[in-house]
C-alpha cells in the first residue's frame, strides 16, 4: 500500500515510530478489520478517467509527478467519518 510506504515518508524520531504510525492512523479513522468500514476513493486513476480528479486543482502537481489519492472511511460501528487526500510532487 503506497500509504503505508511513501516515496517520501514521514521523519519520525524513534526506533518504533515507523511501527506505530499506521496502526496508530487505521485506528484513529476507524480503518479497521471486522468493522463493516465503507471506503470511497475520490480521485480514481487520473490516466484511465482524468475528469475524476479535475473537482480540485489541488491534484494538478501529483498527477504528473507522484501521485495524488483522496478518499473517506466511514466506520458504520463508531460513526466515525475520515477524509485522506494527498497530492505529491518535487
Amino acid at each position: 500500500m503506497s500509504f503505508d510506504d511513501p516515496p517520501y515518508g514521514l521523519r519520525l524520531k524513534g526506533t518504533e515510530a515507523h511501527r506505530t504510525l499506521f496502526p496508530w492512523f487505521c485506528r484513529l479513522t476507524g480503518l479497521l478489520p471486522d468493522q463493516d468500514i465503507q471506503v470511497l476513493d475520490w480521485v480514481g486513476y487520473p490516466d484511465r478517467d482524468p475528469a475524476c480528479s479535475d473537482w480540485s486543482p489541488y491534484f494538478d502537481d501529483g498527477k504528473e509527478w507522484s501521485g495524488i489519492w483522496c478518499f473517506t472511511v466511514w466506520n458504520p460501528r463508531s460513526r466515525t467519518l475520515a477524509a485522506i487526500a494527498a497530492s505529491a510532487t518535487d
